[in-house]
């Protein structure tokens, strides 16, 4: 809460022992990643969280500035910065459960959306 700006998010991803490879690649659609800012209703970001990563099809690792798939990790580097608040969401719209890891980096600004020293 408050100004502040996302400089990394990171989600790491596990699916069940036992899961075949074409569903463990079902599940780069079905899991859905949103996210919010300042309190809006309607979601800014909204896709497969594959497709946000360049992984729509299958797990590929890559390594870009703003954005890559690095030890089983999805990690994004776009700056996003807000003046109340942040909300990110993974919805799961599929039937098989998934373990979900997730961290972020978020540095404070000041009211004007200056970096905060």
């Amino acid at each position: 809460k408050g100004p502040g700006k996302i400089s990394c998010l990171w989600i790491r991803i596990r699916a069940p022992e036992g899961v075949s490879q074409t569903e463990r690649t079902a599940l780069l659609r079905a899991l859905v990643f949103r996210m919010r800012w300042d309190g809006s209703s309607k979601a800014s970001i909204e896709a497969p969280l594959g497709d946000f990563f360049c992984n729509a099809l299958e797990y590929r690792p890559f390594a870009s500035m703003p954005l890559a798939f690095v030890d089983s990790t999805y990690v994004c580097r776009f700056p996003m910065p807000f003046r109340k608040a942040a909300l990110a969401e993974l919805v799961n719209d599929g039937s098989m459960p998934v373990s979900v890891e997730t961290g972020w980096t978020v540095e404070p600004l000041d009211p004007a959306g200056e970096e905060v020293r």
